[in-house]
């Protein structure tokens, strides 16, 4: 039987089993680093030995801030080899962790996943992949400024893997929300 995320009724199924999870960053946002950045604010770490597969189901931005917002091209970075803890010249230095929600509130499994919603330290990312939203408004406000990219079950992160929110270009002072929905199943290697 075939357990595609696009047959009827298996995302409700797996949400009801407790299965998917919500990362958020604050309401007030996050200053987006580049795409290479080792200064990370928004990403998503699936430690070795977690025992879960990690599927990205959708991501959600908006602008956040008063300023002139320009962003150009958000997409995300990873970090393969990410290994399972925090450690002094390890892959991941520093980490500032934040405890998923269920998203079957109140009940469910609690995540494996590590989530920072403001500040990590990592060895050089990679860019992975565009998102394809960008913003630029030539005042201040004006405007409904959101995107949302559905992953499509198109990305998986196994084990030992780090993915994070990265743009090509920011304005300074661009502030985004951001929130991050994803699907945990058991890893099978």
């Amino acid at each position: 039987m075939s357990t595609s995320l696009f047959q009827p009724g298996y995302l409700p199924a797996q949400l009801l089993a407790g299965n998917v999870f919500i990362g958020s960053s604050a309401a007030a946002g996050v200053t987006i680093p580049a795409f290479t950045a080792t200064a990370q604010v928004f990403g998503l770490w699936n430690p070795l030995g977690s025992g879960v597969e990690i599927i990205p189901l959708a991501l959600e931005i908006g602008i956040a801030t008063g300023a002139t917002p320009v962003v150009a091209d958000l997409g995300l970075c990873y970090l393969p080899n990410a290994g399972g803890q925090v450690a002094t010249g390890g892959q991941i230095t520093a980490f500032t962790s934040a405890t998923p929600v269920n998203a079957r509130l109140g009940l469910g499994n609690r995540s494996k996943a590590l989530f920072t919603p403001s500040a990590a330290t990592i060895a050089a990312p990679s860019f992975l992949m565009s998102i394809g939203l960008s913003f630029a408004s030539t005042s201040a406000g004006t405007g409904v400024q959101y995107g949302q990219y559905d992953f499509n079950g198109m990305l998986s992160l196994p084990p030992n893997n780090y993915i994070g929110l990265g743009s090509s270009t920011i304005q300074s002072g661009t502030i985004i929300a951001a929130t991050l929905f994803w699907m945990e199943l058991p890893y099978s290697g």
